[in-house]
């Protein structure tokens, strides 16, 4: 299916075209700054094949599930694979180093945008770092205001993490 990204389904999963069709939609219009991958695959449709040592290996992957139906999962794939592609390239060790969030928060933001606003159907596990819990907050906050709000935090977030972490 073509759109804002080109998407690969399982056939047994056409019954979510139009759910993938309205994320695809939101894809096209995020914000200046945010790369779009070219394709996504649903988990089990992209083979990859690995060198390894002793021949080749052959492995089924994905991007995007939504075996379940949920928007909140095919939105989730989707912000994680923009997300990748637009801070490809960028230290990572120093994000880590540096506990810096706020790639996870622009990443829930994507995510919140694409899923058309609103609580994820699913729960961050226990143990999860109490920053990153707060990053989620802000993108919900953040989320729920008006459009002109959400592109200036936007751009302040993604100029901080280009200017601090990526080439």
């Amino acid at each position: 299916m073509e759109g804002a990204v080109e998407v690969c389904l399982w056939p047994e999963h056409e019954k979510y075209v139009p759910m993938v069709r309205a994320v695809n939609e939101k894809v096209a219009s995020l914000p200046d700054g945010f790369k779009i991958p070219d394709r996504l695959s649903e988990y089990g449709t992209k083979q990859v094949v690995y060198a390894t040592k002793n021949g080749q290996v052959v492995q089924r992957e994905g991007d995007i599930d939504i075996s379940e139906g949920s928007r909140w999962a095919l939105s989730l794939g989707v912000a994680d694979a923009v997300t990748k592609e637009t801070f490809q390239g960028c230290d990572w060790a120093a994000v880590r180093k540096n506990e810096d969030f706020t790639t996870d928060v622009l990443n829930r933001w994507i995510e919140t945008f694409l899923a058309g606003g609103g609580r994820p159907d699913y729960r961050v596990g226990a143990g999860a770092p109490p920053k990153l819990l707060e990053a989620f907050d802000e993108a919900a906050a953040i989320a729920e205001t008006s459009t002109e709000e959400q592109l200036v935090w936007v751009e302040e977030k993604l100029q901080h993490v280009n200017e601090k972490y990526c080439d």
